[in-house]
């Protein structure tokens, strides 16, 4: 039986994708470097880590890695003016808290702007972001974090992710997986369940359970 259900947030809880790109030409055009072209970034970039995005792109490693990582973290806006949200998410949060835990775990390093996008804060009650745990996915440990202060076993939980990260993690970690991909169009055959929008989401947490 299914008691919590775990979201990703970019490509799923939001449509990043322009923002993150905005985010990334920002970023870069301060450390002096011309990012890669919008269709290189959506075929071999996105969803990289910002210390991931650091190092394939400037080569910065040790250090100097950590020394930048911790600059653009201060001083870089996110563009969560360009942030969207899918159609009838909403709806399906306030369904799916009645019934189950929801938590989010995610590589970003801060939350503040996705709840000011998305609201309904209270409705998660875990959250587990980059900083808390040190080995990104595919790694299942930011999974089996969550799963910890849930208190929940693995075979009673989802995730829902839109990247094959997401559920190399989530097979490791032992968790279903339902892929979301109202936003990045991927489906994956190993996943337990794939949904093109947030409406058909608690109809397939069902069926798992």
């Amino acid at each position: 039986m299914i008691k919590a259900v775990i979201f990703d947030i970019d490509g799923v809880l939001i449509d990043s994708l322009e923002a993150n790109y905005q985010y990334y030409l920002h970023v870069f055009k301060v450390l002096g470097k011309q990012f890669v072209t919008r269709q290189e970034y959506n075929s071999n970039y996105e969803g990289l880590t910002m210390k991931a995005m650091l190092n394939k792109v400037m080569g910065f490693t040790g250090s100097e890695l950590e020394t930048n990582f911790e600059l653009i973290k201060k001083t870089t806006p996110h563009f969560s003016e360009l942030y969207k949200t899918p159609p009838g998410e909403k709806e399906a949060i306030e369904i799916l808290s009645k019934k189950f835990k929801l938590a989010i775990v995610t590589s970003k390093y801060s939350v503040e702007s996705t709840f000011k996008v998305i609201g309904q804060e209270r409705k998660f009650s875990v959250v587990v972001m980059f900083g808390d745990y040190q080995k990104p996915k595919p790694d299942p440990e930011s999974l089996l974090m969550a799963l910890k202060k849930l208190q929940v076993k693995a075979n009673e939980t989802v995730y829902i992710g839109d990247r094959e990260s997401d559920l190399l993690a989530a097979k490791a970690a032992g968790t279903y997986f339902i892929t979301f991909y109202g936003v990045s169009g991927k489906i994956f055959k190993d996943a337990d369940a794939n949904v093109k929008t947030f409406t058909e989401l608690p109809g397939a947490i069902e069926k798992l359970s």
